[in-house]
């Protein structure tokens, strides 16, 4: 059996209110973890009352939960993208694994994914690995795979949601951080295909060539998915505390709208109700 590789992983949370599921996320990673390199990195973006940070006091105080955890808060509300960059910026893992906080992992998940990258990478290939997303009943890919499954079982495919996703550090040196004017999962998709465009640079430079990479065995069980043009959540539970109409609200359209219209500037990506959400937004102005 392949042993996971013994480098220090960096798991980033942004967290932004809903402090129950940081706490379940956590406690999750405390349980299923066996894997022990690694640090926690909590990035409150600017939640109120001070929530966030006491729902991680437990895991601090001393007790017998206590992990390598730390939190970060930023001043104000300022984006999933631009928390995620303060989190690698605060990192100290050779490794990266972005993590959202509405999430629980799986059995052994960390080596697992670990275990993943080292048998898709090679002298000439460096993979991102993601875990399969269970969003309720169904599996979640921003894309059908590209390619058929290797003989590990792993998919490579053009883009993914980073909801639980492994990469090296230095790859966020090679193409460059989150776009922090891409809001919500569209800054996902952007890292993608950023990595897809400099995959030939990449390989002439280092002669390694880069791969996006599910691990349909590793399971990240995501407790609410999100439809990143329309904001309407397939299921909505008591644990979450955003409400559907916080999401469809004018400003979070906005925010919507701007990204459709980088993407589509950017890499000729039109979502299909682009169009309709933009008049909807001149009715209402």
């Amino acid at each position: 059996m392949l042993k996971s590789p013994e480098k220090f992983v960096s798991i980033i949370i942004p967290a932004y209110r809903r402090p129950m599921l940081l706490d379940r996320l956590l406690r999750s990673v405390i349980q299923y973890t066996k894997y022990k390199r690694y640090e926690v990195i909590v990035v409150d973006d600017g939640s109120p009352n001070n929530e966030i940070e006491n729902a991680i006091s437990t895991f601090t105080d001393g007790s017998h939960l206590k992990i390598n955890l730390r939190c970060i808060k930023n001043s104000e509300n300022i984006g999933i993208a631009a928390t995620r960059n303060a989190g690698i910026n605060a990192a100290h893992g050779e490794m990266i694994c972005q993590m959202d906080s509405d999430t629980i992992v799986s059995p052994d998940w960390l080596s697992k994914l670990l275990v993943a990258h080292e048998r898709w990478t090679d002298n000439h290939a460096e993979a991102a690995i993601t875990a399969a997303l269970l969003s309720h009943q169904v599996g979640y890919f921003m894309c059908r795979p590209e390619t058929p499954v290797n003989e590990f079982g792993l998919i490579q495919v053009a883009s993914v949601g980073t909801a639980c996703t492994i990469y090296r550090r230095k790859l966020i040196d090679e193409i460059g951080f989150y776009d922090k004017n891409l809001y919500n999962l569209w800054s996902d998709l952007d890292f993608c295909k950023r990595l897809g465009q400099q995959t030939e640079r990449i390989k002439s430079e280092t002669d390694v060539t880069p791969k996006i990479v599910i691990d349909p065995m590793t399971i990240c069980y995501h407790h609410g998915w999100i439809d990143p043009a329309t904001g309407v959540m397939s299921e909505q539970t008591d644990a979450n505390t955003r409400s559907l109409e916080e999401l469809n609200d004018r400003e979070h359209k906005r925010r919507h709208l701007i990204s459709m219209s980088i993407m589509f500037e950017r890499w000729n990506i039109k979502h299909p109700k682009m169009d309709e959400l933009q008049v909807e937004l001149q009715n209402l102005d």
